[in-house]
This record gives structure tokens, sequence and C-alpha cells, in this order.
């Protein structure tokens, strides 16, 4: 849920989402603006806080999710570590491969901050070795470079409860949903 969304009507936006049962509410995106050194990112922070306050009042926990650009360094610490710092309430929903792709190890950072990390989101992707920059190829799990069980194993040992498989954009030719299915059957598959 954007935060425009939460902020135009938390209350409707919460009781909502809780009576559908969700223990979670993940923000997908923040403008830089709010981001730290960002013309709003200390008034960002306080309405963020107030919205994780009232997430609590609901039983929901507010979460932030990550694309490649918060794991950009800002000092000696990336950018979402300044937000998730910022805002004592929030965690994270770490996106595993945006992570990767900014050559931050997911399985060593999920461990080593555990206690910000409420979901994980579960991506694989590929980029040929000697390329040490761009996004690369999105792809189904188990068919990119990310070691899926170790990432599995370090969720499991953060105490996550949810895993959240995406599949941005299809792969090898094939549909979103036939690429679904192929890490469906892959998960099932180291699962057993």
């Amino acid at each position: 849920i954007s935060f425009e969304t939460l902020m135009a009507n938390p209350d409707d936006t919460f009781s909502f989402h809780k009576s559908l049962g969700c223990k979670y509410l993940a923000m997908p995106y923040l403008n830089p603006d709010k981001w730290p050194g960002g013309e709003d990112h200390e008034g960002a922070y306080e309405q963020i806080q107030m919205l994780c306050e009232k997430g609590k009042e609901y039983g929901i926990q507010l979460c932030f999710h990550n694309h490649e650009g918060e794991f950009a360094k800002l000092g000696e610490k990336y950018i979402i570590e300044h937000i998730l710092d910022g805002v004592p309430d929030l965690k994270a929903e770490y996106d595993t491969a945006w992570m990767a792709v900014m050559n931050v190890e997911p399985v060593e950072y999920i461990k080593s901050h555990a206690d910000k990390c409420a979901l994980i989101h579960l991506k694989d992707y590929y980029r040929r070795k000697e390329i040490t920059e761009g996004r690369g190829e999105l792809r189904p799990i188990g068919y990119g470079v990310q070691n899926i069980p170790h990432l599995l194993d370090a969720a499991e040992e953060a105490g996550v409860e949810w895993i959240v498989v995406e599949q941005d954009l299809a792969a090898f030719g094939k549909s979103n949903l036939e690429c679904a299915k192929m890490s469906i059957d892959y998960l099932k598959q180291i699962m057993k």
C-alpha cells in the first residue's frame, strides 16, 4: 500500500486489511524526497511512525519494501538503514534480489538485521559475473544466481513468518503465470 494511500485514510486502510486477516502491510516505495537528506525526510519519518502506531491499533505491522536504490550507501549506512532507524516501529520486507543487485549479500544481511526483518521478498535474477552494475534479468525462483535454500534458512533463523515470491517480469519467453509455476515447482522440490 503506498505511503500516499495510507496517509489519505489510515483508519479505513488498516480496517479493511484487518477484515481480510492481514497481519502485515508493506509500503512498496517511498519517494526519494522522503529519504534521508531529502526535503521531507524528517516529516515523513514522523508520519510513517504515526502509521506504524495506527497499524498496531488494528494488529497490523507496517513494513517497508526496498528496491535497489535503498541499498545505496549514505555515509556508513545504507539508505534503508537510515529509514528503518528513523522510524523505530517500522519493519522491513527485504527484497532479496534488489539487495543482491546492489552487491549486498542477502543471506548475511538478513541474519545481521533480523530484528528489523518481518517479511522476505524472494526473487531471483541472473547477471553475468563480469558485469557488476545493472539489474540483469529477473527469473523464476531457482533459475538465477540467488542461493534460495540459504535464503530460506536465513529467513527461518530470523523468525520471518511470510516469504513473498515475486516474478516482476516474465523470463525465458514464458508468461508470468508460467514463470510463477516454475517458481512453485522449484520450491516444492527443495522443501520436501
